[in-house]
């Protein structure tokens, strides 16, 4: 199974990245100015040299029992980091990077993952943490993307998980890193691994991406129109039914071929009549 690298001590050169077989790397974004941060000059090396990055929030690790403030915070934050570094933002986990132990720990990071997703839409927010946060926060839809730890995990792998981080370090170019395997092959990084790598094809070509493609429009719709602390639930709510498309989209698909059956049968009898 294929793994990427996040660090926080020194980047290793794409070079070493790639000669190792690692596929992506996640960067922290957000708090620009610390050592552990990603720069755009990073950004531009690991995305000429066809590294893919993936994007995480943490600025203490307790800093998620803020709450929705706090989550609005971040991805603020995050957004106009990632702008300066030259990223796109698919996605940003933000790290509960403690051990959730009580119902209030719980809430008050899914608190802060309904603030992030006022500001990012609901289909950008990711959370990192032991398997308890990933099934809770995913499971409530808190959050779309997942990437857990095995600290506090006790063993278990969720189900959710895009990214599991394993225990101990490696040392690619000489730099201490973890490393994550990767359970999806689509865990949020950029470039998007489902668009062609030289832009083009940029419509909607299938029911999915269509989807995609109305929730982001109506993401921005809402950040501009409205107050950001009541667009999220308008979105959430119009979310709920862009969700639906796709099956609907398949269920009006497997009505026409029973149609086209069903003309070929008639067909096909007139045929036979005709020869009686």
């Amino acid at each position: 199974m294929a793994d990427v690298l996040d660090y926080s001590s020194g980047w290793p050169a794409p070079s070493a990245i790639k000669a190792a077989k690692y596929v992506g790397v996640v960067r922290y974004i957000g708090t620009p100015g610390r050592g552990k941060n990603l720069t755009r000059a990073e950004a531009h090396a690991m995305l000429a040299a066809g590294v893919p990055v993936g994007l995480v929030y943490e600025s203490s690790a307790g800093w998620m029992q803020g709450g929705v403030n706090a989550g609005v915070a971040a991805a603020r934050a995050a957004l106009t980091d990632a702008q300066n570094c030259g990223v796109g933002v698919r996605n940003v986990y933000f790290a509960a990077d403690f051990d959730v132990t009580s119902t209030a720990q719980m809430v008050a990071v899914e608190r802060c993952l309904d603030g992030a997703a006022q500001v990012l839409g609901r289909g950008r927010v990711g959370v990192y943490g032991e398997a308890d946060v990933i099934d809770a926060c995913l499971g409530q839809r808190h959050a779309t993307w997942g990437w857990q730890t095995r600290a506090w995990s006790g063993g278990r792998v969720s189900g959710r998980a895009h990214l599991l981080q394993q225990i101990g370090y490696v040392y690619p170019g000489g730099v201490q890193c973890d490393r994550s395997t990767v359970l999806k092959r689509d865990w949020g990084q950029w470039p998007d691994p489902a668009r062609p790598p030289n832009g083009e094809d940029d419509m909607p070509n299938t029911p999915q991406e269509l989807k995609d493609a109305a929730y982001a429009a109506l993401q921005q719709w809402a950040t501009e129109r409205h107050d950001p602390a009541t667009a999220g639930n308008r979105v959430d709510t119009l979310r709920e039914l862009l969700d639906q498309f796709p099956e609907v989209t398949q269920s009006i698909a497997d009505m026409r071929a029973e149609v086209a059956a069903l003309r070929n049968d008639i067909t096909a009898l007139r045929t036979a009549l005709s020869a009686t």
